[in-house]
């Protein structure tokens, strides 16, 4: 790739949609300090408890943070912005699945111990289309497809978006709605459309017509419906779980809490725009590879139980084997006894069977499944957009 200045690099691994932005070492924010007498001790003051979970440290790079995204607002509205923030950050933390040894938050525990990146865009036409001209519009993000900004008031800040500069957390996005979409619309690995999916519409199943709308809106509509969707969501955060994320196929539930986390991830980035959203790739990973533990947790405990079982199973089978063998010999009592049952007496004797403690609570084991290393990707619907 050809660059047309020196001190200028192309912003996406996409070329056809690129835009000139100044290199990292530039990008670089020197953070002023907000040196206000007694303001963290009133700080602590008004919120006790949130100032027992947190370091001095986090309040200040807060503080910092917010002056320099609305620096034309007022103390007071600074403060309890910084605090929305904090309270945000910690929310986000505590649902990801971080483990905080000692409950107090430091700015490394955080993310917050690094360099703001934001992009300056030096070759940017503010009034073209904001829509990817090349790509997969179904999985692309919300900030991209939509002319409108996309708002979210998650925390009620009532932060006004910046201008969008494509950048890694639109990526991020995009990589989100595709495991969504892989999540809703397969039964498994391979490829395989689930079967809700296929053929005619039952009439009776609402459930069904609600997953095939959904999907049709988030992903196989025309353009301008699929922007508005996705676009939505983050207006309305609290419609999505119960509306989008109740309908991943069964066989994808146990990655339902890493969208679930990733989800609040974009609304934490995108309300903000702070640490989280400059550096949203760190936290990504991070997200994936708690997932891949806890998913091999899940398996592990699945196969121990299913172990567990098995023995149970062959030891009562042992003991119905030994209570029957003729090489062993029953007591001639004993045969009376036997030869003598009734049909009650029968029934009674199943009870005595049933009895064991095994049996008093059955535990259906499903079938364990390894989910895939890198599941199918979906059919690419590339599509150009006339300028």
């Amino acid at each position: 790739m050809l660059h047309l200045f020196l001190d200028v690099r192309e912003g996406l691994f996409n070329s056809k949609h690129a835009k000139k932005t100044l290199p990292v070492a530039q990008r670089k924010v020197e953070l002023e300090p907000v040196e206000v007498p007694g303001l963290y001790a009133d700080f602590c003051t008004w919120n006790p408890e949130l100032a027992e979970r947190i370091t001095e440290e986090v309040f200040k790079r807060a503080l910092q943070f917010v002056k320099f995204r609305i620096p034309h607002r007022n103390l007071i509205l600074l403060l309890a912005t910084a605090t929305e923030y904090i309270e945000a950050a910690l929310h986000y933390c505590e649902i990801s699945g971080r483990t905080i040894p000692n409950g107090v938050y430091t700015p490394e525990m955080l993310g917050w111990n690094v360099d703001l990146l934001p992009l300056v865009d030096i070759g940017h036409d503010p009034n073209g289309p904001r829509h990817p001209r090349f790509g997969t519009p179904p999985y692309a993000s919300a900030k991209l497809l939509n002319v409108e900004p996309v708002r979210v008031d998650r925390w009620q800040t009532n932060l006004p978006p910046s201008e969008v500069i494509p950048d890694a957390i639109h990526d991020m996005e995009s990589f989100f709605w595709v495991l969504l979409y892989l999540s809703m619309t397969h039964s498994g690995p391979g490829g395989v459309r689930r079967e809700e999916l296929v053929g005619e519409l039952d009439a009776d199943s609402s459930e069904v017509f609600e997953l095939r709308t959904i999907c049709h809106c988030f992903f196989d509509g025309p353009l301008e419906k699929i922007a508005w969707n996705k676009r939505e969501p983050f207006r309305d955060y609290k419609s999505f779980e119960p509306l989008v994320l109740r309908h991943v196929h069964p066989y994808f539930e146990p990655l339902r809490p890493l969208l679930r986390r990733w989800w609040e991830l974009l609304l934490l980035s995108y309300e903000f725009e702070g640490w989280e959203y400059y550096h949203n790739h760190v936290l990504v990973i991070e997200l994936l590879e708690r997932a891949l533990e806890e998913l091999e947790t899940v398996e592990a405990s699945k196969a121990e139980q299913h172990e567990q079982d098995s023995n149970a199973g062959m030891e009562r089978d042992g003991y119905a084997r030994k209570g029957i063998d003729p090489d062993i010999g029953i007591p001639s009592s004993q045969a009376q006894q036997v030869s003598a049952l009734s049909s009650a007496d029968e029934h009674q004797a199943k009870i005595a069977f049933d009895g064991i403690p095994e049996a008093e609570n059955p535990k259906l084991v499903p079938h364990v499944r390894d989910m895939p290393s890198s599941p199918l990707s979906p059919t690419k619907k590339t599509r150009r957009i006339d300028e």
